[in-house]
């Protein structure tokens, strides 16, 4: 209260809201400028100054706004800015970010958008009208949560790390879905969606300038004309896990496909593209099939959907005399294609053991820090800070939380799958294959324990969601207007 007094006597309000700069924010270059400053912050090591200048500019965003459409941008890119040189993880290990001069910078931006958060909650009564009941996953939200945090309560192998970790699963997974649910919800789905899909796009030139730049800067990726899939890193991640960025983003691409027309339309596409195309170059098996698989299946949705079905309907009908021809023209040698390209690389290993500790203790599991790679150097350990996983969900449910995780965890995907097809659309029903990439690549992985990739997913899901917040609103208002 004690800041919009202060705005509004000093006049500084109305030029901010009313302004160049509310319009700034809210519009299309805003999320621009954030995916400029997050690949030069990556590229050039200045991650520590492009930090302040995105979080501060998120800050601002968060206090004139009323709206969270400013900082979609910004949480589904805020990551990628970590260059190699400067990482705390692989390959630098360094303090770079968090020492000197630096770590007052950083500290004051992550407590201004914190503060900022809390004010937009609360100045915009964000929450209000919140129920168990009628928010969109909220309960099978809170079973998830809670199985997170309860796993491997029980075993002698927990460890007040694995309620840390468990907890931050939690905070994951149910602050980013209802905040982005609730701030977003003044807004229309369909613009939402429209802006979700433009910041994807976006998303995948960032992704593709990084993925470069790291081809080019490193002498290391390519050695005697071989690529080393060892060796492409970029400090946020690894291989894999710039494979599933992108990969995420393919279907995010085809609402603008199918949304718009004529040159915007194709440019989507490109984008999409683009996105398909990294993920081959990032030489994650995990991201080539199910890019594929996901690029395929948007293809496909577009030739049903949106103003060009007839060149896409063209696009799928050249796609499967493709695969056929190359089936034909292949076939002896496909068995060996798919032994090498489907080898376990250790995975089964890895869910043996995993399935022995969920026998060890099977109702909450052993918890996360309980399961150890073998002592065998070709088990690729990343962040020092993560607990070791046995690279396939199910299993890894098992393992640390337990029969009550894996059921909590079922609860949920069905929940999503009845918002999706609940009144459905075509926009719900894309936002519902780009929400399906993360998890289900991570039958094969570990991304749904990795924090970020959440987040885009998250965001995808409000939107999703949006319309039947919108009703149950109304019904309660309506409801309430009743009473009185």
């Amino acid at each position: 209260e004690y800041l919009d007094l202060y705005l509004s006597s000093s006049g500084l309000f109305d030029r901010l809201v009313g302004g160049t700069v509310y319009n700034f924010l809210m519009g299309k270059w805003y999320p621009l400028a954030v995916c400029a400053l997050v690949l030069m912050g990556h590229v050039f090591a200045i991650e520590v100054l492009t930090n302040s200048l995105i979080l501060f500019s998120a800050s601002l965003a968060l206090v004139i706004c009323q709206s969270v459409r400013p900082i979609i941008p910004v949480a589904c890119t805020y990551l990628f800015q970590l260059s190699v040189e400067n990482s705390p993880a692989l390959p630098s290990y360094s303090d770079y970010c968090f020492s000197g001069w630096r770590l007052p910078l950083v500290l004051a931006s992550f407590v201004c958008t914190a503060v900022a958060l809390v004010y937009f909650a609360v100045k915009n009564k964000i929450f209000k009208g919140i129920h168990i009941l009628k928010t969109p996953l909220l309960l099978p939200l809170l079973a998830l949560s809670a199985s997170f945090v309860l796993g491997g309560v029980l075993s002698p192998e927990w460890t007040p790390a694995s309620l840390a970790f468990g907890a931050l699963q939690a905070v994951t997974f149910l602050f980013f879905f209802l905040y982005f649910l609730f701030g977003m919800r003044r807004e229309e789905s369909a613009e939402m969606a429209d802006h979700l899909a433009y910041t994807s796009a976006l998303t995948v030139l960032v992704l593709i300038g990084e993925l470069v730049a790291r081809y080019l800067k490193s002498d290391a990726v390519i050695v005697n004309g071989e690529i080393i899939k060892g060796q492409i890193l970029f400090g946020w991640g690894v291989w894999n896990s710039m494979g599933v960025a992108l990969c995420m983003l393919i279907p995010a691409c085809f609402i603008g496909v199918v949304r718009r027309r004529g040159i915007a339309s194709f440019a989507y596409l490109g984008a999409a593209v683009l996105a398909l195309l990294g993920a081959v170059m990032t030489l994650s098996r995990n991201a080539l099939l199910f890019g594929l698989l996901f690029f395929a299946a948007s293809v496909i949705f577009a030739a049903f959907v949106g103003a060009h079905k007839r060149f896409y309907r063209v696009l799928t009908a050249i796609g499967i005399v493709g695969v056929i021809g190359g089936a034909i023209l292949l076939w002896d040698k496909i068995p060996e294609l798919f032994a090498s390209f489907f080898g376990d690389n250790g995975r089964y290993t890895l869910w043996s053991m995993g399935i022995d500790k969920f026998l060890s203790a099977p109702v909450f599991g052993t918890g996360f820090f309980a399961f150890e790679f073998p002592d065998d150097p070709n088990y690729f350990v990343g962040a020092s800070f993560l607990p070791s996983f046995v690279h396939q969900t199910f299993i890894q449910l098992l393992s640390s939380m337990g029969l009550f995780g894996i059921a909590s965890y079922i609860y949920y995907r069905a929940s999503t799958a009845v918002c999706a097809f609940r009144r459905p659309t075509a926009i719900k029903t894309l936002l519902f294959i780009t929400a399906l990439v993360m998890p289900v690549m991570s039958l094969i992985d570990t991304f749904i324990f990795n924090f970020w990739p959440v987040i885009h997913y998250s965001i995808t899901l409000a939107v999703m969601c949006l319309d039947e917040l919108g009703e149950n609103l109304k019904e309660t208002d309506a409801h309430e207007g009743e009473k009185s």
